[in-house]
């Protein structure tokens, strides 16, 4: 039972960890965007502190999700599918992480070190948050991308199913129209035959090769069987 309660929490924080760990830089650019960047403290100040930190905390989100979703497309796709553009995917996280990173840590570091250059950081900062509109039109621009790569590996895969069952019912029907019309000679039938039925004949009795193939007698039906059976092991 502790064992079952323990791989139970282990579970639970294992699924839970990963969704609060974002929180920690969502966190540090609310607090900047407040503290640094707004104009005033109105409310809609703070409405937009919480657009600021949910825009970088799901742009992050989207970008990595989508490297991933490319790499895994990339591994497994079959090699007449388009590749997936991974390089651009891993630009665009990349090119997050240095924004984010920049914008927490020169607002920090100026207010520390240099209070007085502080107002002119704050305007880079600025520019540099209006660079993730960027990034999020190539993240969207990429995954509707991938959308049409997906949609088209479907419409292949269904075309192929129902060529397969097409071209498999098309080779049962002539193995039936010819099953009743072979001649009773076995070389003779033979050229008419596939590698199936040939194994089939090995395995049926000789009341269902007669039946199937309108033969004359049940010793022709097991000289069938026989020929068909040496034939397989030769």
């Amino acid at each position: 039972m502790n064992n079952k309660l323990e791989n139970t929490l282990l579970n639970f924080v294992a699924g839970v960890s990963p969704w609060m760990a974002p929180l920690i830089p969502t966190y540090y650019a609310a607090y900047n965007a407040y503290t640094y960047l707004t104009k005033g403290h109105e409310w809609y100040d703070g409405l937009a502190v919480v657009v600021v930190a949910l825009v970088v905390e799901c742009i992050g989100l989207a970008g990595v999700h989508t490297a991933i979703q490319f790499w895994n497309w990339n591994r497994t796709k079959l090699k007449t599918e388009d590749e997936a553009p991974l390089r651009l995917a891993v630009a665009a996280v990349v090119f997050y992480v240095v924004i984010i990173i920049l914008v927490n840590a020169m607002l920090d570091f100026f207010h520390v070190a240099d209070p007085a250059l502080l107002p002119y950081v704050e305007i880079v900062a600025v520019a540099l948050l209006s660079l993730l509109a960027l990034n999020s039109a190539l993240i969207v621009a990429l995954r509707a991308g991938q959308g049409e790569r997906e949609r088209k590996a479907q419409e292949s895969k269904a075309e192929r199913t129902k060529f397969r069952k097409e071209n498999s019912r098309k080779v049962t029907e002539e193995t039936t129209v010819l099953s009743g019309n072979l001649p009773t000679n076995w070389r003779k039938a033979r050229p008419f035959m596939s590698e199936q039925e040939v194994t089939e004949i090995s395995q049926m009795k000789t009341a269902d090769i007669v039946n199937r193939y309108h033969l004359a007698s049940e010793r022709g039906a097991r000289n069938w069987r026989d020929y068909a059976r040496k034939e397989l092991e030769s």
